[in-house]
């Protein structure tokens, strides 16, 4: 699928109005909602008759764990890690931790974007400092091999949770050149094919997101307005609500 080019600098502003009137937040006749619908990073009180469900990722997921949690208020608790879950050698190094103390019945997860980044001498190049570098001395943080092989570390932790497991595809943002387009594409697709060989559902939010991804990015060209982060939260809370549902009707899948 040809991609779409993504914003730019100049009409940043206009977009970003014209999608915040697409789809503004309704606006919550509680003027003093609890920390954890103010702060992705807070996470709810447990309460034992709800299904747990907890979303690993990175920036993106960070911005849609509000609204995911909003529209899952009082159906389920909703929590994540204190902290960006980065890439995905990050999340092997830290995957056992984020995960215990608590039986999951849902977990929806994605490491993609950071494994795109380019690399020198080991530091990240931001998207405005690769004129400042020759291409051949620059370097993805994971090739697609390396990245297939740490999900597949990442993933046989996670089964051992016996929870519901979700894999959200890494949305496009814009990218570097060419040859990070195509290293995010070709990772979406080696894990697609992953998930699906080890029998993980697929929240995939790249296709999601393609169409419409000048309307919902804002200036960066990789985060959103609140009205695409409140798009992607709807697709993610339809597919956490249909697996804690699927976990409580089938208490022995997966």
């Amino acid at each position: 699928m040809k991609h779409n080019k993504l914003i730019v600098p100049g009409i940043a502003l206009v977009l970003l109005l014209n999608s915040v009137g697409l789809c503004a937040e309704k606006k919550t006749q509680n003027k003093n909602p609890p920390a954890y619908l103010q702060n992705p990073m807070v996470n709810p009180t447990d309460n034992p008759e709800l299904p747990n469900v907890l979303i690993i990722g990175d920036s993106i997921s960070i911005g849609y764990t509000i609204p995911v949690r909003k529209m899952l208020k009082g159906k389920a608790d909703v929590f994540r890690p204190g902290v960006n879950c980065e890439h995905s050698a990050f999340g092997v190094e830290n995957i056992s931790k984020w995960v215990a103390g608590r039986k999951w019945d849902v977990i929806h997860f994605n490491f993609g974007i950071w494994d795109t980044h380019y690399m020198h001498k080991g530091k990240m190049v931001l998207n405005s400092e690769t004129n400042k570098y020759k291409i051949k001395n620059l370097y993805f943080r994971h090739t697609t091999k390396q990245y297939i092989k740490n999900l597949k570390k990442i993933i046989a932790v996670l089964k051992k949770t016996n929870a519901k497991l979700i894999f959200a595809t890494t949305t496009p943002y814009k990218y570097y050149d060419e040859a990070t387009k195509q290293l995010l594409i070709n990772n979406n697709k080696m894990a697609v094919k992953l998930m699906k060989k080890e029998g993980i559902e697929i929240d995939d939010l790249y296709n999601l997101v393609l169409p419409t991804a000048m309307k919902w990015h804002i200036s960066d060209g990789c985060h959103y307005t609140p009205c695409g982060y409140e798009q992607l939260g709807k697709q993610v809370t339809a597919i956490i609500k249909q697996n804690y549902d699927t976990k409580r009707n089938n208490p022995t899948n997966n």
